[in-house]
Parts: C-alpha cells; structure tokens; sequence
C-alpha cells in the first residue's frame, strides 16, 4: 500500500538465495524510479525478472517470455500450452479479480527437473469472494470456499463480470495442465486446490487463515510438450 515503507533484511540468507533473488531483479524491483513494467532479461538467466502485471502489456509479455525460454533453453519445445495458461489467469486478474495492484509474476525454469514454473499473484477479493458475491446477487445462498474454487475449474463457470464473459472458469488451465501432465496450485481466500502430476483427480481443502486475492502456481513439465521445427530464415527475437 502506498506511503509504507519496506525494509528487507537478509542477514543469514545464503549466497544461493542472495543471488537468486537478484537474477530476478527483486531487490532492483523496489528501487524508487524502477521501472516495474519492462520484463526484459539481458542474460540467458533461467529465471525471468519479477514482473508486476499491467494488462494493456500481458500480451506482449506472454509472446516474449514464450520466445525467450524457447531460444535459451527450450529450443524443440512447443511452449503454447504454457502460453495459454498465462494469458487465461491475466485475463482473470483483467476481468474478475478487482485487485487495486493487478499483480506479480515470477517465470523460471529447472533444467534438472524439466520444469518451467509460472506463478502469478492478485491482490483482489479472491475466487470464492467473487463466486459468491454473483451467487448473492442471483439470490443465491452462498457456498462453502472449497466447493467455489472447485466450480471455477469447470468448463464454461462465469461469473459474468463483463460483457466478452472471458469465463472465470479456469478450465483452460486445468485441461493443459492434464494434458502436459503437470502441476497446479491454486490459493484463494479459504480454499486450496491442488492438481498433482500422475494423478488425474484435483483436490481440494480447506485453510484456517483467509488470503485475501488468488495465487496460482503451474509447474509445468516440459519433457511432455510436443516438438516444434525451426523454420529456415524464420527471425529470432534473441539471436
């Protein structure tokens, strides 16, 4: 929130973490006069700096992070089921979620785990909050935070915020995520749910403590991704 003032204090923090975070550009990220939207990385670093979310610029985020995994490291990897998970959550945080700072993404990839990790963060009212604030003005009763989280992954739920009714289904992400045999992660208000890899049922709990906004982490194996060719003289955005 604005006028508070954040100190971090990393005494005790190893060197691997000290440098983790600032391959992510965090420590940068908080600078006055930084520039919070650009989300270049110079270097061929596994992970992507930490981005704060600005709507009008997810697009261009998605195709650049996209291309940037898939000239550094991912070279024969299809990246779009990882594309489509991106912009479906962006589109929600657009649509449904309300959140006064839109929100953060954090991009990395683990070569010794075949994994690409995408987590992406709101500050707004919450899934269920919203489910059931729809449900409120329907004349509906409202329903239990686990059951709410567990409806937005079903095809075609909306809460109808606007009028193009993107769907705060979140179907699209479950159904690549089962399609790529990943993992996902979703917190929101009360609830948790929870897609393993090798398991094709997703679970649900419940939490003491409410988190106010929806945070929600893929990890994606890439070992699972089709294969794609290079097209002869096709321009590389990182050469």
């Amino acid at each position: 929130m604005e006028g508070i003032q954040i100190k971090f204090q990393l005494s005790g923090v190893s060197d691997s973490i000290r440098l983790y975070l600032e391959k992510m550009s965090f420590f940068r990220h908080w600078e006055p006069g930084t520039d919070r939207n650009n989300f270049a990385q110079d270097l061929a670093e596994r992970v992507m700096p930490i981005w704060k979310v600005d709507c009008s610029r997810t697009h261009f985020y998605i195709d650049y992070t996209r291309q940037y995994y898939q000239n550094n490291f991912l070279l024969e990897q299809d990246l779009s089921p990882i594309s489509i998970v991106m912009a479906e959550i962006f589109n929600n945080i657009q649509d449904h979620s309300e959140s006064k700072v839109s929100g953060y993404c954090l991009v990395q990839y683990a070569p010794n785990r075949h994994e690409l990790s995408v987590s992406i963060c709101d500050f707004g009212v919450g899934i269920p909050n919203k489910i059931n604030a729809y449900r409120k003005q329907k004349g509906e009763a409202p329903i239990g935070h686990e059951k709410a989280l567990m409806d937005s992954v079903i095809k075609g739920y909306s809460t109808k915020s606007t009028p193009q009714n993107r769907g705060l289904g979140l179907d699209l992400v479950l159904s690549n995520v089962k399609a790529t045999n990943s993992s996902l992660l979703i917190v929101a208000n009360e609830a948790i749910l929870r897609r393993e890899e090798s398991r094709e049922e997703t679970a649900h709990e419940g939490m003491q403590n409410s988190f106010l906004g929806t945070h929600i982490h893929l990890r994606m194996d890439t070992t699972n991704l089709e294969k794609i060719e290079k097209v002869e003289g096709e321009d590389e955005l990182f050469s």
